[in-house]
């Protein structure tokens, strides 16, 4: 048997909130990225799915620079 901690932070493994809780916690990254951001979710996976666009023009790329860093916004104001 293993020994009992304390979980700081992150979704139990295994439990039956687990999936609800993961689904509330991705909610919030969904938002921040904005309506036209085209994000696929499964389970606890997240992916950006316009990054396989084609970069054609600055505006392109200064949309997508933008898309990534709500990602990384999000995910550094999730750590805090």
């Amino acid at each position: 048997m293993s020994k009992w901690c304390d979980v700081l932070n992150g979704i139990f493994q295994g439990s039956i909130l687990g999936p609800i809780l993961c689904i509330i916690y991705i909610n919030d990254l969904i938002e921040s990225c904005g309506d036209d951001a085209e994000i696929c979710v499964f389970a606890d996976d997240v992916r950006l799915s316009n990054l396989s666009n084609h970069i054609t023009s600055r505006d392109d790329a200064v949309a997508l620079q933008s898309k990534s860093d709500n990602f990384s916004n999000w995910s550094e104001k999730s750590e805090k």
